[in-house]
């Protein structure tokens, strides 16, 4: 169960984050395929084993924290699209799209499928993760911003879910009220939860873990994990479990990088 970097930051970003993956027996052409966001926008890389990636395309500018989910043959893209965003600030505008391919390569136009409209919301919905139910599909997301101000940087505040009869529809907000103790990311993915929390430690730093199915299961520690663990997406392959991460190496000075854990 050893944890290691796979993937680093493209030139001139000093991060790669949220990464969500599909396994060689989902995909055209046997491989892996991952998708994760820079600075600059979305990747597309791939790999023949897993652990060994190539940066293959870059997908969609300002856009970040993708999900990639397949339906009927038909891959779907959801990902956060910024609307307009001044770094190191408070200022934070964004929206949740989906693009779809039939082959990961080409993709269609983007169609919004949630903005933010309810007074918790903010001004801002992000890392989107679709499950398929029997009346259609359920969308997880977090909603609005907390800023870490030993980090200037901000992560999601509120967690919410929506529905929709369609993949690709108009999603409908089934949360009112969030819990305003609720800091963290949900996952869900082949029956398994992933969910990053953020806290303090004893000495006042923010830091984030990652818990699958309620326990500890990724935690900060040294070095490319010093002070973060973010989001996680894991599949079965054979009778192992691969699951990917970013984390990253320090508060306001840091990297993010894609780890691996298999399992």
């Amino acid at each position: 169960m050893v944890e290691k970097v796979v993937i680093d930051p493209p030139f001139g970003s000093p991060i790669v984050a949220d990464p969500t993956f599909f396994p060689p027996n989902n995909s055209l052409d046997g491989r892996f395929h991952l998708f994760a966001h820079s600075v600059w926008g979305l990747h597309h890389y791939m790999s023949d084993d897993g652990v060994n990636w190539k940066n293959f395309k870059f997908v969609k500018a300002f856009s970040i924290r993708p999900f990639i989910f397949k339906e009927k043959d038909i891959y779907y893209l959801f990902y956060e699209k910024l609307k307009f965003i001044i770094p190191l600030t408070t200022i934070y505008f964004s929206e949740l799209q989906v693009v779809s391919s039939k082959d990961l390569n080409n993709w269609s136009k983007p169609k919004t499928i949630l903005k933010p409209t309810l007074s918790w919301q903010g001004t801002s919905v992000c890392n989107p993760c679709v499950v398929k139910e029997k009346s259609g599909f359920r969308l997880y997301y977090n909603a609005n911003q907390k800023y870490f101000w030993d980090c200037f940087f901000s992560e999601p505040k509120y967690s919410g879910q929506a529905i929709s009869k369609t993949i690709d529809g108009y999603y409908r907000n089934v949360t009112n009220a969030p819990d305003e103790t609720i800091h963290h990311v949900l996952r869900v993915v082949e029956n398994n939860i992933f969910e990053t929390k953020w806290y303090k430690d004893e000495k006042g730093r923010s830091r984030s873990k990652v818990f699958l199915n309620g326990k500890d299961f990724i935690n900060p520690g040294r070095g490319f994990k010093k002070s973060f663990i973010y989001v996680c997406d894991g599949k079965k392959i054979g009778n192992k479990m691969f699951v990917y991460f970013n984390s990253r190496d320090g508060w306001f000075w840091g990297k993010e990088r894609i780890g691996i854990k298999i399992i």
